[in-house]
């Protein structure tokens, strides 16, 4: 049995395979963005800096000097901004057993399939099975049976 993957739904374990996951089973990887708050503060920073120094201004002469200002505070933080990362994921996998050989991980894994518009990779399958099959009765030079009519 393969320890380190089980099912989500009914906790079994997964038996050994050499492919990633098992024949049949689901797997569902969840990734969830964030925004990494240190890239924030140096958003705030920056924008402190610019309105600070372009205040030290006379009124009249702020919005011509507006870019050169950004340019100079924008340099100053490129290369701290450049190794931070604005965003961070995180990441998480789950396996759901084979739900054609377990009525329960079936009920529930049609319920979630459902609800997350999922019901249609099922379907995409059979459709691909059936021209599968099909496609190999053409091979084999099988053909329906012509009519009388």
């Amino acid at each position: 049995m393969n320890e380190e993957i089980y099912c989500a739904i009914s906790g079994i374990s997964a038996p050994e395979t050499p492919s990633e996951i098992p024949e049949g089973w689901v797997k569902l990887t969840i990734e969830r963005q964030y925004v990494n708050p240190k890239w924030m503060a140096i958003q705030v920073v920056k924008q402190g800096l610019m309105q600070q120094t372009l205040e030290q201004l006379p009124a009249e002469d702020r919005e011509q000097h507006m870019m050169m200002v950004q340019i100079q505070v924008e340099a100053q933080y490129a290369l701290l901004e450049d190794r931070t990362e604005p965003f961070f994921s995180h990441v998480e996998e789950i396996f759901i057993s084979n739900p054609d050989e377990n009525e329960g991980v079936a009920h529930v894994w049609s319920e979630v399939a459902e609800a997350l518009g999922l019901d249609e990779m099922d379907e995409d399958f059979e459709e691909e099975e059936s021209e599968e099959g099909e496609e190999e009765g053409e091979e084999k030079g099988e053909a329906e049976p012509a009519s009388d009519t």
